[in-house]
């Protein structure tokens, strides 16, 4: 028996239990020990989450709190308010009980509070040495796990034993490595019914338009994975496909040519198309702000110069679509990765981030969950093809050779890099290529030294 808890023994994962990814390496994979490295009476946790609102995050907070008490006996368990801003604002320190966070699984948003600035990693690691923190755990993005490495680096410096792990945090689900970030199922459940209001929008009026923009920055999984669940879209435009307005093979002359058939169209375009739009420039010559209003006011412009009258519909539910509490998939992913994350802090790990891989949660490197992102649709994928096939649309970018398309993907990811600081956390990635050895896990399978990365541990 756990301090706190029983579990039983044929639960305990082995030590050197690893699991495959796709980029090759093996991760240990996460779980409850037999052996545990901490005093469950001289733990003192405490539990923040940073960036946007993502379905799933008060899920994975109840989790954290009811496995630190009830699996290991914690008493001493608090909530950071408002992110990284919090931990240095003393009216920004609350006590999470059970009997107080029992019910918030229920309710979409963070109970916590976010924010996407706030980073002072000095002041942060003076303030959590100060209140005798020695567990922390991070709900948020790629911004927070840089401030996670940040971190880490100054408590060794400081030879402080401080257990530190990240809960990967992304709606847009470009978090690299795991199999899918939490809340996905959540956005896309609330996105198909948009997508369908839509639809009807389009169906019952001549002419009909149905226009919806969704979350997906660099990556475009929610549009791409919400119209494959609502079959009704006729168009999808995501930021890895490069696409043309103007032209005979344009966008614009492919609705018209619908319009004339159909007498409607359903178009789903993900936020981060405006970097992959090729033939449209601002005066400034940056990217579009908003690529859903400028494809409406294009149609628009588009049907005074034909003479066809158009009913156009523009839906934006993206702010709705993030505040949405969890739904039931969601829940058991975020309670899967809140307990595996426990168990790990408690068998003596520190400095990684804990996620599915291949339906397993594993412990991954803070370093490789920081970096650039790396998830991405590929042409060739099974859902990408689905998607081609459910819609029926062409290329509209047809000039583009295989070598131009390259080129292409490589401006738009010198775009999207250049405008992530505004949608992701603010944290200074400084000195990124030291301290590798303040990696997680340890890859497996390859004799090689070049990826070898050591897990720190307490025991």
């Amino acid at each position: 028996m756990l301090s706190g808890g029983w579990i039983q023994r044929g639960l305990f994962q082995k030590i050197d239990e690893c699991v495959k990814a796709d980029d090759g390496q093996r991760y240990i994979r996460g779980g409850p020990r037999f052996h545990i490295a901490l005093d469950n009476l001289r733990v003192k946790a405490c539990i923040m989450s940073c960036g946007a609102l993502c379905p799933g995050i008060n899920v994975v907070i109840r989790e954290l709190v009811m496995a630190l008490r009830y699996n290991y006996g914690v008493a001493e368990i608090y909530g950071i308010k408002w992110g990284f801003l919090g931990f240095t604002k003393k009216d920004c320190w609350v006590k999470l009980d059970p009997e107080d966070i029992k019910e918030i699984h229920l309710l979409g948003g963070t109970v916590l509070g976010t924010s996407r600035s706030g980073f002072d990693g000095e002041e942060i690691s003076k303030e959590v040495i100060k209140r005798n923190i020695n567990m922390i755990f991070f709900i948020g993005g790629d911004g927070t796990h840089r401030g996670i490495k940040e971190l880490s680096k100054i408590f060794k410096e400081k030879k402080k034993k401080i257990i530190l792990v990240g809960i990967p945090k992304s709606i847009d689900n470009d978090m690299p490595i795991i199999d899918k970030s939490f809340g996905l199922e959540s956005a896309i459940q609330e996105s198909v019914r948009t997508i369908r209001a839509a639809n009807v929008e389009a169906n019952c009026n001549l002419n009909g338009i149905g226009l919806v923009k969704l979350f997906g920055r660099s990556s475009g999984f929610v549009a791409m994975l919400s119209t494959l669940a609502a079959r009704d879209v006729n168009i999808c435009l995501i930021p890895e496909v490069p696409f043309n307005l103007y032209g005979e093979n344009g966008l614009l002359d492919f609705i018209f040519q619908r319009i004339q058939i159909k007498e409607h169209c359903v178009i789903v375009v993900s936020d981060g198309a405006r970097f992959s739009v090729k033939d449209y420039k601002t005066t400034n010559g940056r990217p579009v702000d908003d690529i859903g209003l400028i494809i409406k006011k294009e149609i628009i412009k588009k049907s005074e110069e034909l003479g066809i009258e158009v009913n156009l519909k523009y839906m934006d539910p993206t702010y709705v679509v993030r505040a949405v509490p969890a739904n039931e998939y969601d829940c058991n992913l975020c309670a899967k990765l809140a307990e595996s994350a426990v168990h790990c802090a408690f068998a003596g790990y520190t400095n990684f981030s804990v996620g599915m891989i291949n339906n397993k949660p594993c412990m991954i490197p803070i370093d490789k969950m920081c970096g650039k992102c790396e998830r991405k649709i590929e042409f060739n994928s099974d859902d990408y093809l689905m998607l081609l096939a459910s819609t029926g649309q062409p290329s509209f970018y047809p000039q583009g050779s295989e070598k131009n398309n390259k080129k292409d993907e490589k401006e738009q990811d010198n775009n999207s890099d250049k405008n992530s600081d505004k949608n992701s956390d603010k944290i200074s990635d400084k000195n990124s290529d030291k301290n590798k050895e303040d990696s997680s896990v340890k890859s497996e399978g390859d004799d090689s030294d070049e990826n070898d990365e050591k897990i720190f541990n307490f025991h």
